[in-house]
């Protein structure tokens, strides 16, 4: 079925997880971290100078919805689009 989940918000940290040491410290934790070995979630990141992904959300297994931040002085038109993403798999 349809998951909707947010997997990955530059802005909002994620509500179910606790305020670590290193948050704390201003390092960049990550939005999400796998369950197992077996988690194929995607690990979005743009927290970085110029990273534009707002929000990353799996809609299924193996789909996600992008949305990206438009750049400054726009009509929020985006032409590109600068983050990273880990934990692919091949074949997936």
């Amino acid at each position: 079925g349809v998951m909707n989940r947010v997997v990955f918000d530059s802005i909002e940290p994620n509500p179910s997880r606790q305020t670590s040491q290193a948050a704390a410290a201003g390092q960049v934790v990550p939005y999400y971290e796998l369950e197992s070995a077996e988690d194929s979630t995607l690990i979005f990141e743009s927290r970085f100078e110029s990273g534009n992904l707002r929000r990353a959300i799996q809609i299924f297994t193996c789909e996600y919805d992008l949305i990206l931040r438009p750049d400054i002085n726009t009509r929020g038109h985006t032409q590109w689009f600068y983050f990273s993403v880990k934990n692919m798999r091949k074949g997936r």
